[in-house]
């Protein structure tokens, strides 16, 4: 359902485009050819680019296996079921389409009926000449030409019948087939009847101007029996002789031939029109490579874009030497990854922290052996040491605290107190060291 309808609204927009572009520089020109086959051109691309998709392809490398993925909550939530748009959308789209196309068949049963009444008078090669006794304007449709004797004088049906033999000279039965039946499918469009009524108009643009220039019809006398405009039965599917653009069509005789140099205007929509046809049909698909643990020493520096690399690398709270290579830790040993840049990590790790921080928190059973020059600053690993004090704002957290809770950009300053000058401070409670940070919510003291 979505795809249908997504399909038709795509549909229906390149129309509207054709039209648009129809009627702000190609209505008014006199090449009716040549319009005739733009609208054409436009219904059959309305309904086949939409099917045709240029897909560029961007590959992205991800690690086969997140390191931090074990680290992270899932959230599942229930919900009420909801109303299904997309279901009552086609519901009355359906309902649309059937109204219209159900008018469609009744007109073509009955433009058969008429037919299959009619009298057979003549037949010249496929063209079958259909004598009807009610008050019908004439009309051709494929090789049939329908036409009541009683209401023509002897010199206008001959005009008439000129006439309706281009019509089916040039099949334009088609051109009308084919746009009834898109108007089924974008009744909901606006644009299609008018578009519809435009393309008919044309049509008759073409009888018109190849009876009065190219067979010495008069275009007084032409014009004269157009004005004969009969009232009666009509369809919307077939090309009537009579029909309610006779005002239209008696200006477009009376207008002046286009120049040829107004054809550049052809030159200029078509390339245009094709430029945009296919911006119109890409789709940029994206595959995901999976990478090894090779290649997340590459990734993780790729996501610090700061003056200089490498960043600062700190293992359970411990900051490791310049050369420390990321690949001597097991995926499987991560527990977590945390990125920071710009001030956090300069405010946590001052000029160390200038080309960003990552910070790796390993599993208990970790076979990652430490650096023996590490230094201590910020998460520290409870299973191989002590939990230092933190306080925050002069106040003591509990021992469970976790330094990473606090938010980053609410931190002012943070102060480290090791060894000798923590526990004189602070007593032996203070032998694993103590942390005091100062928020920017409270003043230091």
């Amino acid at each position: 359902m979505e795809l249908y309808l997504t399909f038709v609204l795509k549909s229906a927009l390149l129309q509207s485009i054709f039209w648009m572009i129809y009627t702000v520089f190609l209505k008014n020109e006199t090449f009716f050819t040549l319009n005739r086959w733009f609208l054409m051109l436009g219904i059959l691309t309305a309904f086949l680019l939409p099917l045709v998709e240029f897909q560029p392809v961007v590959h992205l490398q991800l690690p086969s296996k997140l390191p931090f993925e074990e680290s992270l909550t899932v959230i599942t939530t229930t919900t009420a079921e909801q109303t299904n748009y997309w279901r009552i959308l086609f519901g009355i789209y359906m309902i649309g389409a059937m109204v219209v196309g159900f008018r469609f068949i009744l007109e073509l049963l009955s433009l058969k009926k008429i037919i299959g009444n009619g009298r057979l008078v003549k037949k010249y090669g496929k063209v079958s000449m259909i004598e009807v006794t009610q008050n019908i304007s004439p009309f051709s449709f494929f090789n049939t030409i329908v036409y009541n004797p009683d209401l023509h004088q002897a010199s206008e049906l001959k005009t008439i019948l000129q006439h309706e033999n281009i019509h089916i000279s040039q099949k334009h039965s088609v051109d009308m087939l084919l746009i009834s039946m898109t108007q089924i499918i974008l009744w909901f469009n606006p644009i299609s009847w008018i578009y519809k009524k435009q393309l008919a108009q044309n049509l008759e643009y073409i009888a018109d101007d190849l009876s009065c220039n190219h067979f010495g019809t008069s275009k007084k006398d032409y014009q004269y029996l157009l004005l004969k405009q009969l009232s009666g039965i009509s369809y919307s599917v077939i090309n009537p002789f009579f029909n309610s653009l006779i005002k239209k069509r008696i200006i477009m005789l009376q207008k002046q031939r286009s120049n040829k140099r107004s054809t550049w205007k052809y030159i200029v929509v078509f390339p245009l029109l094709a430029g945009f046809m296919l911006l119109f049909s890409f789709q940029t698909q994206v595959y995901y490579q999976p990478v090894n643990s090779a290649t997340i020493n590459s990734t993780s520096k790729s996501l610090i874009k700061q003056d200089s690399l490498p960043p600062l690398y700190v293992i359970n709270g411990e900051k490791q030497p310049v050369d420390f290579n990321i690949n001597s830790i097991a995926v499987d040993d991560i527990e977590s990854i945390t990125v920071l840049k710009n001030d956090s990590a300069k405010l946590l790790y001052g000029d160390q922290g200038k080309n960003g921080v990552i910070q790796i928190i390993l599993k208990a059973n970790s076979s990652f052996k430490k650096v023996s020059k590490a230094t201590t600053l910020g998460v520290v690993n409870k299973e191989t040491a002590g939990q230092p004090i933190i306080l925050v704002d002069d106040e003591q957290m509990p021992s469970d605290s976790d330094i990473n809770t606090i938010a980053q950009n609410n931190i002012k300053s943070i102060e480290v107190i090791k060894d000798k000058n923590a526990t004189a401070k602070y007593g032996i409670k203070a032998t694993t060291g103590i942390i005091k940070i100062y928020t920017k919510d409270q003043k230091k003291n």
